[in-house]
């Protein structure tokens, strides 16, 4: 991010820095409530944390480590629940790629048992999962819309 971002806008890294501590420690938490958790979701986690089911927030890293750790608590979670937290400083791609699923399994180690993306983004989450071989649950949608090629298998929370 950093190799693009700052010569696009003509200035060195270390001068923004203490501008972008600032915001994402005294402004951006106040944008909480225009968040809310999304029904069942903290339930559904919950339930799959009390399975022994290995967690990652397989967010895009398109925020800072900061933001997306507030974004975290906002839904009700600690950070520190999660195997991995996607963000800009520790990931190479966004979810469109499928290199970006191939990432976050390589950061868990990869584990032989089934895995599962769980996402409501047919484009961001599902299809580019699908695409590496991944089994797909889309959050949200009626079964019935799902076909082959798509979503594994799709509902609510």
């Amino acid at each position: 991010f950093d190799e693009e971002f700052y010569p696009q806008i003509e200035m060195e890294r270390g001068k923004l820095d203490s501008a972008i501590e600032n915001f994402y420690d005294n402004i951006f938490p106040t944008l909480q409530n225009l968040t809310s958790p999304k029904a069942g979701a903290k339930e559904f986690v919950e339930w799959a944390f009390t399975k022994k089911f290995r967690i990652a927030i397989a967010t895009d890293p398109l925020l800072p480590t900061k933001a997306t750790h507030h974004r975290l608590r906002w839904a009700g979670f600690q950070p520190e629940q999660f195997e991995i937290v996607s963000t800009y400083e520790n990931f190479h791609f966004s979810k469109t790629y499928p290199a970006y699923y191939a990432e976050v399994l390589g950061m868990m180690g990869w584990s032989d048992n089934p895995i599962l993306m769980v996402g409501n983004d047919m484009d961001r989450d599902i299809l580019p999962a699908k695409r590496l071989g991944l089994k797909t649950f889309l959050v949200d949608v009626e079964p019935a819309s799902t076909s082959k090629g798509e979503a594994d298998s799709a509902g609510s929370l």
